[in-house]
């Protein structure tokens, strides 16, 4: 059983406040990713974890004992980087096998562990070759193997996949999960990909600035946001700002700056004249009359495959709008009027301030 603890950790960079006040408790065999915009703090953070960064102040524990100070070569944790960092003078079977011969296992374990962990990473009989002569997404599976056979008690992943394309990350990404999970290993992994980060995870990290704007699980995170940052950080959001016309416990209006007023679903009841913000997912909207009407012009038109994507212009104030059903949009052309509702349960409701009204 392995559980890792960040309490209260501060990091600076000369006089930059890097990462502020980070609490985080990471369960035993869970991965949890740390997401964020360049510059957030999250691989700072992931950095401390290592070793390689010593907290200014805060606490860093696994099971309860403070390893803040340890050294990275006593942590007993892997670490899959971004750029691969394999040795390129070494065959592959010796870059897994490295980490097991520095601590002494005899020769015969040492090849049996690297073609055991070969055949999970699908790389059978590739073991004789050497970096150079593999794809990206092979080196990186490499990399996966390396750390996992000193058998770390965390595992961790800094944008691993980052330098691959499209096809490969989405099936990397699951091959790291699978085997993470059939191992057992704890896994921190690092990510500014939102798709990623919410296919990969049992719980996300969402951070700001150096701090942890929320902690859930990804449907938490993506359906209950505490705070439009993260609203607008994960997927694709259209966000309106308005003025409060009436409230009560039954019904909140607020009219937008589109000149549209609608009506959310909110429990707190808010003062008229109130400034606030509704945001709502591009696939939010329906097309044709029903709760909350829209009546707006057909800027763009895009096919994305899967939906067709409008941009509508309702008098100043752009949205987006995914429709599923693009075949029965294809009459609908730029520059044509249009009618789009919003159900008052696809939208969210924020503050001025960012805050969640709910």
């Amino acid at each position: 059983m392995v559980e890792l603890k960040l309490e209260k950790i501060n990091i600076y960079y000369d006089d930059f406040h890097a990462v502020k006040d980070v609490n985080l408790s990471v369960k035993d065999s869970e991965i949890i990713t740390l997401l964020g915009p360049s510059g957030c703090g999250k691989t700072t953070i992931l950095r401390s974890i290592a070793g390689f960064l010593y907290p200014k102040t805060g606490r860093i524990l696994v099971n309860d004992e403070d390893i803040t100070n340890v050294p990275p070569q006593k942590r007993d944790m892997g670490m899959i980087f971004q750029n691969y960092a394999l040795w390129p003078h070494m065959t592959i079977e010796e870059n897994i096998g490295f980490g097991l011969k520095i601590r002494g296992m005899p020769k015969e374990e040492i090849l049996e562990k690297v073609h055991t962990l070969l055949k999970q990473v699908k790389l059978e009989g590739q073991g004789e070759k050497y970096p150079t002569q593999l794809s990206g997404g092979q080196q990186q599976r490499v990399a996966l193997a390396r750390a996992l056979a000193i058998e770390p008690i965390v595992l961790l992943c800094d944008e691993p996949l980052s330098n691959l394309d499209y096809k490969l990350r989405v099936e990397l990404r699951t091959e790291i999960r699978d085997i993470a999970k059939r191992v057992g290993v704890t896994v921190v992994y690092v990510t500014h990909d939102q798709t990623e980060a919410l296919a990969i995870s049992d719980r996300i990290a969402v951070l700001n600035k150096g701090r942890i704007e929320q902690i859930g699980t990804p449907l938490e995170i993506f359906h209950d946001p505490d705070n439009l940052f993260v609203a607008t950080f994960i997927g694709e959001s259209n966000v309106i700002e308005g003025v409060v016309e009436s409230s009560s416990k039954e019904k909140t209006t607020v009219k937008l700056s589109t000149g549209s007023s609608i009506t959310v679903n909110i429990d707190e009841t808010l003062d008229k004249g109130t400034k606030v913000k509704v945001m709502t997912r591009y696939d939010g909207f329906k097309l044709g009359e029903g709760e909350n009407n829209f009546t707006g012009k057909v800027m763009h038109r895009a096919f994305m495959g899967t939906y067709m994507q409008f941009e509508i212009d309702l008098g100043g104030t752009t949205i987006f709008y995914n429709e599923p059903e693009s075949i029965t949009v294809q009459h609908v052309n730029e520059g044509d009027k249009i009618v789009v509702s919003l159900p008052s349960n696809r939208l969210l409701v924020f503050a001025e301030d960012g805050r969640r009204i709910r």
